[in-house]
């Protein structure tokens, strides 16, 4: 959490380090999606590529939501993983969130989109 160095010739002397709050891994949601089985052109979103950190991921007017979070979790595997997880949070069978999460912290955590369906 904290790593001190000191000049040569600097005086002795007692201090106190307080740590108020660790970084956390950045989590974003999407808006809520009335079915995780729909598919996404039934639910309004279009068909393109969504690049996270560096990460193509496409998205077919047949996926679901469902499909969607396999596609984002397969895109974090390998030598070169996205350090993205996906998920779905259900409120209720026709309130359902798209929820991503880094796999790091701190400024490393940081999701990055682009593409032409984000």
């Amino acid at each position: 959490i904290l790593s001190v160095s000191v000049a040569a010739g600097t005086p002795e002397g007692v201090h106190t380090v307080e740590v108020l709050q660790l970084a956390k891994a950045q989590r974003i949601r999407s808006d809520s999606f009335n079915s995780v089985t729909a598919s996404m052109a039934t639910l309004g979103v279009p068909a393109g590529e969504v690049i996270i950190n560096g990460k193509t991921i496409s998205i077919t007017s047949t996926d679901t939501l469902r499909d969607v979070v396999s596609k984002i979790n397969n895109a974090n595997t390998g030598d070169s993983p996205s350090n993205v997880a996906a998920s779905i949070v259900s409120v209720s069978p026709t309130e359902n969130y798209l929820v991503l999460t880094s796999a790091k912290t701190g400024t490393d955590s940081q999701i990055v989109f682009s593409g032409s369906g984000t």
